[in-house]
């Protein structure tokens, strides 16, 4: 076996194989020999173990600390799971529906239209004298090749250079390996909200966006695009799709959220009146609003001058107001959990705790005797539960009726 399975990554045992080992000194003994080749073989293990026990304990901790809501997940350092992601409002649950009506629709057409040109195929006479205009005869492809008998030598195995496929199957290796990461590194932004438009709860979006009060409380990210919407305008349902569908995805540096306006300036009125003064609830909602190191840097309300005068979004627009912005980033940040590796690890002793009461609980024997956690059969003298009678000698016993 040249390669075997580690932490993340396979470990190369080519260089270590037997057919290898040439270069161990030939005049040791057989047994210094195997040491020496041992030695290598595990030398081989530790470096990818060690190379690749930053990635590993990294998707570890990503699966501890993911919590499920309704419509995503998320890390626990930014979502809550019984407030944020509670669906879609009734404005852009029913324009989904009318682009997945749309979209099926479309697909229908060219499945009819596949079909129609299968049929004509099918029923033609003679599919070749069609294609050749009548000619039946197949042009000759051979024709014009040119000769590649000069070129056969290559393909004989005689002069196959095994160092070229042990080369070729590390480049793969460290290849797969940075693409494993880089995968870890956008599912684990992803999580945190970076690249995503999420649904967030009133009372908690302004703080996740880092408008805190407290410096302390602001999120390391410094790119927050935010969406305060009316559940009832078609023009929110609008921007929101192309924000989901289009921005987000791109912009891997920058968070995108959404909530409802009114209930997030007359639910957080402290917060909402410091950070965003002079938006008003009955006035300027719906508004977009662009935040830059934990403060407003621009705001659009009522959405002005991001439509046309049908209704229709103008996405140009949109995307030259974010630019104006500042706000949007293709460059994750490198550090995007909140969570200290000292709360972590105390989440993980929690846990780890839990799991063993647990089972030390299943283990313990039924005795019915209060507080006692033996963890095998026996019974108590001198105490009458409901499973034993607490003498030494059973009553049957001694009158002699025990067969």
């Amino acid at each position: 076996m040249n390669r075997l399975q580690g932490l993340g990554a396979p470990v190369d045992m080519t260089k270590t194989s037997n057919q290898q080992l040439t270069d161990i000194d030939p005049t040791l003994d057989a047994c210094c020999q195997r040491e020496v080749a041992s030695n290598r073989r595990a030398n081989a293990l530790d470096e990818t173990l060690l190379k690749n026990q930053h990635a590993t304990l990294q998707q570890e901790r990503m699966r501890r600390n993911l919590v499920e809501t309704l419509k995503f997940s998320g890390c626990r350092c930014c979502y809550d799971p019984d407030n944020d992601g509670t669906g879609d409002y009734r404005a852009l649950e029913e324009l989904r529906l009318q682009q997945q009506q749309s979209l099926d629709s479309i697909d229908g057409d060219d499945g009819d239209e596949r079909s129609n040109r299968r049929e004509t195929i099918e029923h033609d006479d003679d599919p070749i004298e069609t294609l050749h205009g009548g000619d039946k005869t197949q042009p000759d492809s051979d024709a014009d090749d040119d000769d590649d008998s000069e070129y056969d030598y290559l393909l004989n195995d005689d002069n196959h250079d095994i160092s070229h496929d042990v080369d070729l199957e590390r480049i793969q290796a460290n290849r797969m390996a940075e693409l494993q990461w880089q995968l870890l590194q956008k599912q684990q932004t992803r999580q945190h909200g970076y690249g995503a438009h999420r649904q967030m709860h009133p009372t908690r979006v302004l703080r996740a966006a880092g408008l805190a009060s407290n410096g302390s409380e602001a999120l390391v990210n410094d790119f927050v695009v935010l969406h305060l919407y009316d559940p009832d305008s078609v023009r929110c349902a609008q921007l929101d799709l192309y924000l989901e569908q289009q921005v987000a995805p791109k912009h891997f540096g920058t968070r995108f959220m959404k909530c409802g306006g009114r209930s997030c300036l007359l639910m957080d009125v402290d917060l909402a009146s410091k950070s965003l003064g002079h938006l008003q609830a009955d006035r300027d909602v719906p508004a977009l609003i662009a935040i830059q190191q934990g403060r407003m840097v621009a705001c659009c309300p009522g959405l002005v001058g991001l439509f046309d005068s049908n209704g229709t979004l103008v996405t140009r627009q949109v995307d030259e107001w974010l630019d104006r912005t500042g706000v949007l980033s293709t460059e994750p940040p490198r550090d995007v959990c909140r969570i200290r590796p000292e709360e972590d690890a105390l989440m993980e002793y929690l846990v780890h705790q839990k799991n063993t009461d647990q089972r030390d609980k299943e283990s313990i024997f039924e005795c019915g005797v209060a507080g006692c956690e033996k963890g095998f059969y026996h019974e108590h003298v001198g105490i009458q539960t409901e499973h034993q009678s607490g003498l030494v000698v059973q009553e049957s016993a001694v009158l002699g009726d025990e067969t």
